[in-house]
């Protein structure tokens, strides 16, 4: 984790966001209405999911496994127990269960809430059988509450663990390791964390093509809509070099070498290293905005494109999310809790936190409106295009947040 570095925005990127930000607190004070995201040139959606389909874990599994390979031929002293932190949007949680399926290890399933409040006896009894062999557990995050008879449970575990030194992959949320590393100094009992490497603008210039490539036969052009530049090398002209040093699935030899659109250095940035945040800004920047007009001259110069021409939003005209003062202390306080705890669902939130129900729910209706949290099977959480400003305010209000993530 010591080793993690994050991409850091451009120049001239760092002053059009301050600028923006600046903006955005006037016409706040003003009470100007925010310009809201209509006339939009969407593509289709089954070309979108084509263009943009959801990442696989594929890639994440092949990253972890070269991680871990050493602590798993056990070549190197490492801990007993190893924990690997799942950054917003990365998918660790799925990658760690294959894992375990392909070792043979056991799934350790988190403990309820109600078991959580409870001490967690029986849980703790079934994790703790000697005779069951190694064991990964998917979300530590979820073995604890912030409340008054949250903690009991994670720190009997974690005190086993450190006495008892047991074969196991522990993976937890980054928000939540900050937290658990503050309350009950979770780095001390277990290790110091590993974590997958950040997405700069060369990972991003070889791995957002590749989604496309994965699952559409024919071939994307994607242009910017601002000059019609290439944003990526076509499939079959990419340098001689770049063939030479990729191998099939793996990120791992895409680097500094490779000339970069600007574009993507700030997407990078932006979502700061991110690939699943990245990943839901990209979608976003493949829906131009109705008054913007792309120059005939480029879509000439596109007809000839083979397969479909994707015209992508300039970064500098994307609209980005940002918090209005109007939402006050409430939204803080659910914001830090959901991403503390993964997600949670209302009645977890209307417990932990000093609000009414009623508040709470006012609260995350503006938040959806915002396009900073949702729901999915009863639980909120905060979104992918939301995290990077959720993180920056936070962090600017003196919130406890993830390291340097």
């Amino acid at each position: 984790m010591t080793e993690f570095e994050r991409p850091f925005p451009p120049r001239r990127e760092t002053i059009r966001q301050n600028m923006s930000y600046a903006w955005n607190r006037i016409r706040d004070r003003a009470g100007l209405e925010p310009q809201t995201r209509r006339g939009l040139y969407d593509i289709p959606t089954y070309l979108l999911e084509w263009a943009a389909p959801p990442p696989s874990s594929t890639q994440a599994m092949l990253s972890l496994d070269m991680l871990l390979e050493p602590w798993l031929l056990e070549t190197v002293p490492f801990p007993a127990c190893q924990v690997i932190l799942d950054t917003p949007g990365s998918g660790i949680e799925q990658v760690v269960k294959d894992l375990a399926r392909r070792l043979g290890w056991r799934i350790i399933t988190p403990p309820t809430i109600e078991q959580i409040l409870a001490g967690g006896n029986d849980w703790l009894t079934e994790v703790m059988r000697p005779e069951a062999g190694p064991f990964v557990l998917p979300r530590l995050e979820k073995c604890f509450l912030r409340h008054y008879d949250g903690f009991t449970l994670i720190n009997r575990l974690l005190e086993w663990i450190d006495l008892t030194q047991p074969r196991c992959l522990l993976a937890c949320d980054s928000w939540s390791w900050a937290f658990l590393d503050m309350a009950v100094q979770a780095e001390s009992a277990l290790s110091l964390p590993l974590v997958l490497a950040p997405f700069d603008g060369a990972r991003l210039q070889y791995w957002l093509p590749s989604l496309a490539r994965r699952t559409y036969r024919g071939a994307f052009v994607f242009r910017r809509a601002d000059n019609g530049r290439l944003l990526f090398p076509r499939a079959d002209s990419e340098p001689e070099e770049a063939l030479r040093h990729t191998i099939p699935d793996s990120l791992d030899y895409y680097g500094d070498w490779v000339n970069v659109d600007y574009y993507l250095k700030q997407l990078a940035a932006y979502c700061r290293g991110m690939p699943g945040v990245a990943w839901a800004w990209w979608r976003r920047c493949l829906q131009v905005s109705g008054d913007l007009n792309i120059d005939m001259a480029l879509q000439q110069e596109a007809a000839v494109d083979e397969g479909y021409t994707v015209w992508v939003q300039p970064w500098s005209q994307l609209k980005l999310i940002h918090i209005p003062p109007r939402l006050g202390t409430e939204a803080f306080f659910i914001l830090h809790a959901l991403l503390l705890h993964g997600e949670m669902s209302l009645d977890t939130m209307s417990m932990l936190l000093p609000f009414t129900t009623n508040q709470i729910r006012q609260t995350l209706y503006q938040l959806t409106q915002l396009e900073i949290a949702n729901q999915y099977n009863g639980l909120w959480r905060v979104t992918l295009l939301g995290y990077p400003v959720v993180r920056q305010k936070l962090e600017s209000e003196g919130y406890l947040v993830d390291e340097k993530f």
